[in-house]
């Protein structure tokens, strides 16, 4: 607004006082090549208006099927070079080993005193439910997983040192010590042989095994300030990876459903999870921001005509187009298969700030055009003939600029430039064939109108 406009004032000053200014330049506006095809889509406000009618379901319609199905994906990977050592030898772990550098799922178990017969036995029911979870590591029908009962588990027959001997005998004094407590051994088998009858003393067996093994129990077992039992852990190895990190979790809130009926609080938690929470944070909030950012575009368009020449639902018809750029960029992100992702998720605000100034230009110059008293369709013609060349100038060089990215060796910003590249052609396209068909049909309204008034 200020530097170009008064660059070009200096070198044209110059050229007039030594009279070599090119007259004829200034005179063929509109008769370049870009502004040519510009003005050939005129052909569509004046006959085929159908055709930006289609454009604009189309793209929306196919834009919002996009929308919905496309994939969220969150990896720290992409944020290196996809050629880097430690990438492939991630993923080389994580494809042919199951678990990258290993995978371990988290349980918490919360309540203002787990140490009661009730929690104890609930516990070691949905640690036998996890035998039968996918992408649990189960060994001769135990799941691989470190909580209290497991350890204890370990105490009464600890591993034998040499393979190929007999399990050692169990430590009879250590099972008559657990009676004292309540525990159950000789009434089951497996983990049930650890159960506890419904008068025992949890909270003492507990404080008996922090006391015993500190170092092993502590990692179980959480003492608050008031000396009571209130949280547990359960460690279980695990090998759903990213992709199944959703369907472990709900497995294993179901496995744990025998301690959540308490009303215990149980969450489950590891690095996969947390990532595809992140992933499902940013697909429930895309839908939300893109709804405000277009609907706060067009109250400010609203405002804006409303206060410049007292129409309004000019600023409706203005941001219509640019719903289609924005559904148009989703569209293309899912036949590219391009996710979002941290980086691809900020790009409806993006194709929003790209779409608005297009649609601008061309409804701005419309205005002017139209006031001269010039027929709606004559007036779209002049104004696609006049600013074609801007626009496919302004594009072109964004493009330019955008495009560079795609040559990233980090993956989100090689995605990130093919996604402006799409924003910016849907751009071009709903401001030369969709929105003339509108700002038209708007024309023609309140030409309508005023005659009806008259």
């Amino acid at each position: 607004m200020t530097l170009v406009p008064a660059i070009r004032t200096l070198l044209d000053k110059r050229s007039e006082r030594k009279n070599t200014i090119d007259t004829d330049a200034f005179a063929s506006s509109g008769e370049k090549l870009f502004n040519k095809l510009s003005e050939a889509t005129s052909i569509i406000p004046k006959r085929l208006k159908i055709i930006a009618v289609a454009l604009i379901l189309g793209i929306g319609g196919y834009g919002y099927y996009s929308f919905t199905n496309i994939s969220t994906v969150f990896n720290f990977t992409d944020f290196l070079p996809s050629d880097s050592p430690t990438v492939k030898t991630f993923n080389t772990l994580q494809d042919e080993f199951g678990g990258g550098f290993g995978e371990t799922t988290s349980v918490l178990i919360e309540s203002d005193n787990v140490a009661t017969p009730e929690i104890h036995n609930a516990l070691i029911d949905s640690l036998s439910n996890l035998s039968d979870v996918e992408n649990v590591l189960v060994f001769a029908g135990n799941a691989a997983a470190e909580s209290v009962v497991g350890s204890l588990g370990a105490m009464l027959v600890p591993p034998s040192a040499n393979p190929q001997a007999p399990p050692p005998m169990p430590d009879m004094a250590l099972i008559g010590q657990l009676g004292t407590y309540g525990v159950q051994i000789m009434s089951g088998q497996g983990l049930d042989a650890l159960k506890v009858s419904s008068s025992g003393d949890v909270e003492g067996l507990y404080t008996y095994l922090l006391e015993t093994d500190e170092d092993t129990f502590s990692t179980s077992l959480y003492i608050n300030e008031n000396d009571l039992i209130s949280a547990m852990q359960v460690r279980i190895t695990t090998s759903a990876g990213t992709s199944g990190a959703a369907q472990i979790r709900d497995d294993l809130y179901t496995a744990f459903e025998p301690l959540s009926e308490l009303g215990i609080f149980v969450g489950v938690t590891s690095d996969n999870i947390v990532t595809e929470s992140i992933n499902e944070l940013i697909n429930s909030s895309q839908f939300q921001s893109l709804v405000f950012a277009i609907l706060a575009s067009m109250i400010f368009l609203v405002l804006y005509y409303l206060i410049d020449m007292r129409r309004p639902f000019l600023g409706v018809i203005t941001v219509l187009p640019v719903a289609a750029i924005v559904l148009g960029t989703y569209m293309g992100m899912y036949l590219l298969d391009i996710p979002l992702n941290p980086v691809t998720s900020t790009l409806s605000g993006l194709a929003i700030g790209i779409g608005v100034p297009f649609v601008i230009h061309v409804t701005n110059r419309f205005r002017e055009t139209i006031s001269s008293g010039i027929e709606p369709v004559e007036a779209i013609r002049t104004t696609l003939k006049t600013t074609g060349g801007s626009l496919f100038g302004s594009a072109f060089t964004t493009m330019a600029g955008f495009g560079i990215l795609t040559t990233s060796s980090l993956v989100p910003f090689q995605q990130m430039g093919t996604v402006i590249l799409v924003s910016i052609g849907f751009a071009l396209i709903a401001s030369l064939m969709i929105l003339p068909t509108f700002l038209v049909l708007w024309a023609n309204f309140h030409n309508r109108k005023t005659a009806k008034t008259l």
